[in-house]
């Protein structure tokens, strides 16, 4: 049996520390106080209605309910904005952990609200201690998700305001509404709200452009000229990029559509220097050259989009030099276009305007992949409803789905004869555009 002296030492500890986790309360109450303010409210509401039992109690009780599902929806919105921004951190350690606080900050706000709700329901009060460390736990994660969030240069000023208001417990006004990125449709890989910006509407335009059918016939022979074997080069080009696009949804994105179309007209025009093909004349020649200048806009305006949105300034003066290269090598299309238009029969005026149209797709391609480093390295949050909003929610669509495909070659188990990890497994890693293919493939 415990002697006097040793149950008045327990006893002492215990309310010393309960003395000490009220002096801790007071001092995360004092830090988090915009935080907790709210839930305090909300608690004291329920307090007040479980000491109610009269006419006043249906009353305290629709207070109760409105104010907790106001809270509720105003975390739920801040939270889904984190989720949003977590696209513009750029340190992964840093995304991770801000992910993995963001989606316990919905589980625990509930649990309050339930235990309060509890009390009102009951109409007992109990445990005030569990549920006030509870409530000063989430507002100290709440204070740091607002805090480091607000250290991300990338993320929108008003997208933050958006966050700190809601995880405070205030409605956001509806002026500093601010979406991150236009949502997704999970089951049709893009934007739910299509809105045509600009670098879709020279797409939709591109639309109304000589349609160029797919390729099926391999060059064959050797030509003298060397633009020629350049041109018909394209052929294989084509024709590789669309055995290995098969497995790629071409709800992809657009800029993959873009490319193919380009890529296939270019091998309809290599094949009309050789009299085969579905181009039959000079016209349909010259119609699919310009059919390649309106498609390679959209793709210029989505690379000079993620140029003024990239955080790294070395990648970012590498989209602005590849935009301005397909401007000029666009221009010089147009103008060989035009002088081939009103000379017929000169092959060498075809040549030229095939090895042109092979420039031009060389360097989109190069640029659309310039984008891709940029949405590796970080962007920075754009205007909501802007040019910048759809595109770097294509780019961060691509993003996933080559972290997917990373996280399925790293997690094959089988080894080859010297030990290194299988990856022919899996398909090819996704691209927001077809790769180019080497001199393995002309």
């Amino acid at each position: 049996m415990p002697d006097v002296t040793e149950l008045a030492k327990a006893e002492f500890l215990q309310r010393h520390l309960f003395i000490n986790i009220r002096v801790l309360s007071a001092h995360l109450s004092k830090a988090n106080q915009d935080y907790d303010t709210s839930l305090e409210e909300l608690v004291s509401l329920a307090h007040l209605a479980a000491q109610h039992s009269d006419s006043n109690f249906e009353d305290l009780e629709q207070k109760f309910k409105n104010a907790a599902e106001r809270l509720l929806e105003n975390v739920k919105s801040s939270t889904q904005k984190v989720e949003d921004c977590l696209n513009y951190v750029r340190d992964p350690r840093a995304r991770s952990n801000l992910r993995s606080i963001n989606d316990h900050l919905t589980f625990q706000i509930s649990d309050v609200i339930s235990r309060a709700r509890l009390v009102v329901e009951t109409h007992y009060v109990c445990d005030t201690l569990s549920l006030d460390v509870r409530i000063q736990c989430w507002s100290a994660k709440a204070h740091y998700v607002v805090e480091e969030i607000g250290k991300q240069d990338g993320i929108h000023p008003e997208a933050k305001e958006h966050i700190k208001a809601g995880l405070q417990g205030r409605t956001p006004d509806n002026s500093t509404e601010m979406a991150a990125a236009p949502s997704i449709n999970r089951e049709a890989g893009c934007p739910s709200d299509t809105i045509i910006i600009p670098w879709q509407k020279a797409e939709a335009e591109s639309k109304h452009a000589a349609e160029a059918n797919v390729c099926t016939e391999r060059a064959q022979g050797v030509l003298g000229s060397s633009a020629y074997r350049e041109a018909s080069s394209l052929t294989y080009t084509s024709l590789f990029l669309k055995q290995e696009s098969d497995s790629w949804d071409p709800k992809d994105n657009r800029i993959v559509q873009v490319t193919r179309k380009m890529a296939d007209t270019i091998c309809s025009m290599t094949q009309y220097l050789r009299k085969k093909g579905p181009i039959l004349n000079k016209d349909a020649f010259v119609t699919a050259a310009k059919d390649v200048m309106l498609k390679s806009q959209s793709v210029t305006q989505f690379i000079r989009v993620i140029a003024n949105h990239c955080l790294d300034k070395q990648c970012a003066v590498e989209l602005s030099l590849v935009v301005d290269q397909i401007l000029t090598i666009t221009n010089q299309l147009n103008i060989i276009s035009s002088v081939n238009a009103v000379t017929p029969g000169c092959k060498s005026s075809d040549e030229i305007l095939v090895k042109n149209a092979q420039n031009l797709l060389q360097t989109v391609l190069r640029g659309v992949h310039a984008a891709e480093t940029a949405c590796i390295t970080g962007l920075k949050q754009p205007e909501p409803n802007s040019d910048g909003a759809e595109a770097t929610a294509l780019c961060f669509q691509w993003k996933r789905k080559l972290e997917i495909h990373r996280a399925q070659q790293t997690s094959n188990p089988e080894t080859d004869e010297l030990g290194l990890r299988k990856t022919s497994l899996h398909p090819v890693a996704p691209s927001l555009a077809p790769p180019i293919v080497h001199d393995s493939y002309k």
